[in-house]
């Protein structure tokens, strides 16, 4: 599953993000917040989890050559997932996502992360999709108009030409 795999790269193991690896850190998953308990009158409502893009390139000229010489999203993606920098697969993932999210789905995301966090102390793609499917979907349904749109938010984990 594509977002399982975003969500596993974002997420990481210890649910924080790689901020030394050129994503901006805002500061939000290290506030302590746990209010999985609360609600509001539309539901329960999920701690915000904010994601911003990569502020760096992190991707090689030879990915950069490699995506330029693709003919579709998939061809590209695997050149990202080839880079020698697990920095560069981040990027895609994290620059989709921050778009995603900045374009309607923040609850959505908010609501996965949040699950994650609170059943999936190891993040699998087993455990999101035996606990967090719900949520899964809904943030599928939310970012898919988006997709090809937020595809072009990729572009800036490439050095300059």
């Amino acid at each position: 599953m594509r977002l399982s795999l975003a969500v596993l790269l974002l997420l990481g193991c210890d649910g924080a993000t790689p901020a030394d690896a050129g994503l901006e850190d805002t500061g939000v998953e290290d506030a302590g917040l746990d209010d999985a308990g609360l609600e509001d009158a539309g539901g329960p409502m999920c701690a915000e989890d904010l994601r911003a893009p990569f502020t760096t390139s992190p991707c090689s000229q030879a990915t950069a050559d490699c995506a330029a010489a693709c003919a579709d999203a998939t061809c590209a993606e695997n050149c990202f997932l080839a880079d020698a920098s697990g920095a560069c697969i981040q990027c895609w993932d994290a620059n989709q996502l921050a778009c995603w999210n900045r374009n309607g789905c923040q609850p959505q995301w908010n609501c996965i992360a949040q699950c994650i966090r609170t059943h999936c102390p190891t993040p699998t793609p087993e455990c999101i999709g035996d606990n967090c499917a719900a949520e899964d979907v809904a943030y599928a349904d939310c970012f898919e108009p988006l997709r090809m749109m937020c595809l072009e938010r990729t572009v800036d984990c490439l050095p300059a030409p």
